[in-house]
């Protein structure tokens, strides 16, 4: 994606980190919006199949320990969905994810993991087996997603071609602050807005806003095959800045720090096809 300006990227490209371990520094809102429970002792185990790697399975015992942990911290109501977010992740299914509600509707997540023991076996079967035990850390909100805070969005289209300008009107019900990224399937993670040309303020409620609003182009390219783009807008009733590495871990990290209430994720697929030869 370009800059109508300089003709440089506005991105930093980074392969995210495929593992799920939910570190995540302590925040303003730990305090004042959720109540931080932690977990001792946590046995989980996990069986890998026959073409998964140690690290997988390790990966898998983590995940069962840290639904373990939610459902003792009382988070029950979105144990399904959370199980399903860490199943996709682990599995590298970004679409799928982001098709769900899971990140509006989280009311607690996994804070931080402290690994105290793993073994590691070969069952009867063959299979590796690892058993872990671990201390877990859960932010559990005091409240859920805001029915009220919503926004509107229009004009992403299904599809563009390579050298297309991607545009969209935001319109927020509620006085809000945007955030704007775009994850490729080739593992890049962008952040359109704010950026060095469009900074950022607070926008009024029920008024339609068009993007970008400098003079300056959101170009979307696909090289060489047809590309997955997924534009995530993250609308905040305070202005909570996005400070960290441009990754999709990163994201997810940051999105799970803001209390749902505070918070709404919109979401778009489109494909962008490469030039014609």
């Amino acid at each position: 994606m370009k800059n109508g300006k300089s003709g440089s990227l506005i991105k930093q490209g980074m392969r995210y980190i495929l593992l799920l371990l939910v570190l995540v520094s302590t925040h303003l809102y730990a305090g004042e919006e959720g109540k931080k429970i932690k977990l001792k002792n946590i046995k989980a185990y996990a069986v890998g199949a026959e073409n998964q790697s140690p690290a997988e399975v390790k990966q898998m015992a983590l995940n069962e320990a840290k639904l373990q942990a939610l459902q003792k911290a009382g988070v029950t109501e979105q144990i399904t969905a959370y199980s399903d977010f860490l199943t996709k992740e682990n599995n590298n299914q970004i679409e799928e994810i982001f098709n769900s509600n899971v990140l509006n509707d989280l009311q607690g997540v996994v804070q931080d993991v402290e690994l105290l023991s793993e073994e590691k076996k070969i069952n009867d079967r063959g299979l590796l087996e690892i058993h872990i035990v671990a201390n877990i850390t859960v932010l559990k909100f005091k409240s859920g997603m805001d029915p009220s805070f919503d926004v509107w969005v229009d004009g992403v289209k299904p599809s563009y071609n390579n050298g297309d300008k991607l545009t969209f009107d935001y319109k927020p019900n509620k006085k809000a602050y945007l955030r704007a990224f775009i994850i490729t399937e080739s593992n890049e993670a962008f952040q359109l807005y704010p950026n060095d040309y469009e900074g950022n303020f607070e926008m009024n409620e029920k008024e339609t806003y068009t993007f970008p609003r400098a003079s300056l182009d959101y170009e979307l390219t696909a090289e060489l095959k047809k590309e997955a783009h997924r534009l995530i807008l993250v609308s905040l009733k305070s202005d909570i800045p996005y400070n960290r590495e441009v990754s999709y871990k990163a994201l997810m990290d940051w999105v799970f720090q803001i209390p749902p209430d505070q918070r709404r994720i919109t979401t778009f697929t489109f494909d962008v096809f490469p030039a014609k030869p």
